[in-house]
């Protein structure tokens, strides 16, 4: 089962806040939260960019899915990962069955 460090997110956070949230979590030797992959969403660069400027609003590659993003019966958590061909870096998204993200992981 995979894990990562999510970061909760807020309204006035941006992608560089979020990314050093992160990587404080692995500095203090915190404990990563196990996810399942709910859906595997690949979108185009422009898309990628959008969304990582964007981070803390809707975004429609996975407002479909953000209502099955909830824990399941063992309380683990169904996210949405997002990933770009082109861009190495990879977003978990889990928004608690909103539209929106409530925390994010970046690897």
């Amino acid at each position: 089962m995979p894990e990562a460090y999510f970061a909760k997110v807020d309204t006035s956070i941006n992608f560089g806040e979020l990314f050093h949230l992160i990587h404080q979590q692995k500095e203090n030797s915190r404990k990563k939260i196990k996810f399942n992959s709910l859906k595997e969403i690949y979108i185009d660069k422009n898309q990628f960019e959008y969304l990582k400027n964007n981070i803390s609003i809707s975004n429609p590659s996975y407002a479909f899915w953000g209502s099955q993003s909830v824990p399941d019966n063992k309380g683990i958590w169904n996210c949405i990962t997002i990933k770009c061909d082109t861009i190495p870096q990879v977003i978990i998204v889990y928004t608690g069955g909103r539209t929106f993200p409530l925390y994010i992981s970046i690897s």
